[in-house]
């Protein structure tokens, strides 16, 4: 490219370290990196530098280098992008990495300081380490994550909830969306959506008038893997007794009027918060 007089800047230097890696494996993809220090010193790498070298060292099983590639990134002056997942390519190619060795304790970590440095995880991984939580046992761990991008909002239009569509007009269904989402992730977010409900009940001590909606509209899809998914999010809401629950084309609906009287019912303070319950219950989903 310099020889057509276009001067190479750090996407160049990421796909040729890329490339690099793919031919010489990690010694080429480093040899790339210091010869990119030492001939083009006044460019500053982005992301995509380090996440090219993250996924070499991944590809030869060493989890170890990669991790150490992301702590040398944060340790350097580095061009963070515009976009969110350009700022967190490298953290992303990490994630990529723990979750396809089914490293789910490192997944989980590196996710939730993801979440907390507002970074955006993208969906498919997000989904990933939703799951490995919850199917470790670990629900508050992934109530957590779900609770923590709400508040901070880092990566609403990648992953969570997909999206919460909320109408002025209480004739409006309350709509969450669960397309591409694993059943530990949708069991996450209907567990926090319905510990948002139990706290505007119980503060209210009665049920609320007026404003109620009458319907969660859940969309899940149709294909394959949606049934999948509806299957196991059915199972989830029935193994702790939500109620109002009922089939639809595309996915399932919740009487919301129905959970408000449950959720106001004796035996439901008795057995404590709703969230809290569907973190501390065992389960094989």
């Amino acid at each position: 490219m310099e020889a057509k007089g276009i001067p190479a800047d750090a996407s160049t230097w990421a796909v040729l370290i890329s490339a690099a890696g793919t031919m010489g494996g990690m010694e080429g993809a480093f040899r790339e990196r210091v010869r990119m220090r030492v001939e083009a010193p006044e460019i500053v790498p982005t992301p995509a530098v380090f996440a090219a070298l993250i996924k070499t060292c991944a590809k030869a099983g060493d989890l170890e280098g990669a991790a150490k590639v992301l702590k040398d990134m944060q340790r350097e002056r580095v061009d963070m992008g515009r976009l969110p997942l350009e700022a967190a390519m490298a953290h992303n190619a990490l994630l990529q990495a723990y979750v396809e060795a089914g490293e789910d304790e490192l997944a989980v970590r590196l996710a939730s300081s993801m979440v907390d440095a507002m970074l955006s995880i993208e969906t498919k991984l997000y989904d990933s380490v939703l799951d490995m939580a919850w199917r470790r046992g670990e629900r508050w761990e992934a109530l957590e994550l779900v609770k923590t991008a709400l508040d901070n909002c880092a990566f609403y239009n990648y992953a969570v909830l997909r999206y919460v569509e909320i109408n002025t007009s209480p004739d409006t269904p309350l709509r969450m969306k669960l397309r591409s989402c694993s059943v530990g992730a949708a069991a996450a977010q209907i567990a926090l959506l319905l510990g948002l409900l139990e706290g505007s009940v119980h503060s209210a001590k009665q049920l609320p008038t007026g404003g109620i909606r009458e319907r969660l509209e859940i969309g899940i899809g149709q294909d394959s893997g949606a049934r999948a998914l509806k299957q196991g999010v059915k199972a989830v809401l029935d193994e702790f007794e939500i109620p109002g629950v009922e089939d639809t084309p595309d996915g399932l609906a919740i009487s919301l009027y129905e959970v408000y009287q449950w959720l106001l019912a004796e035996k439901s303070s008795v057995k404590g918060p709703v969230s809290e319950r569907i973190c501390n219950t065992p389960t094989d989903l």
